[in-house]
C-alpha cells in the first residue's frame, strides 16, 4: 500500500512540474508575441520581427533571424 501512495506521489509530482513548464513556455511565448506587436505599431527597430512562425516554408523567425524547421524530427521527439 506504501508503495502505490508513493509512486502516485512521485507521478503527481512529475506531472505538475510538466505542468508548470508548459505554463510558462505558454506564458513567455505570449509575452513575446505582444512585445513584437508594440515594437511594430511603434516603429522602434529597423529588424522588428521578435517571433513568428511560417508554416508553409517551414521557417521560424526569431530575434530577426530565420530559422529552417523540420517539424517531422519534433515530430518524433514527442512521440514516446
Amino acid at each position: 500500500m506504501e508503495r502505490y501512495k508513493r509512486i502516485r506521489k512521485e507521478r503527481f509530482i512529475r506531472r505538475s512540474k510538466a505542468f508548470v513548464i508548459l505554463i510558462l513556455i505558454i506564458g513567455m511565448t505570449y509575452g513575446l508575441i505582444e512585445v513584437n506587436k508594440s515594437i511594430k505599431d511603434l516603429n522602434l527597430i529597423n529588424n522588428d520581427n521578435l517571433i513568428g512562425i511560417d508554416m508553409k516554408n517551414r521557417t521560424v523567425d526569431f530575434l530577426g533571424k530565420s530559422y529552417q524547421v523540420d517539424f517531422n524530427i519534433i515530430k518524433d521527439l514527442i512521440k514516446p
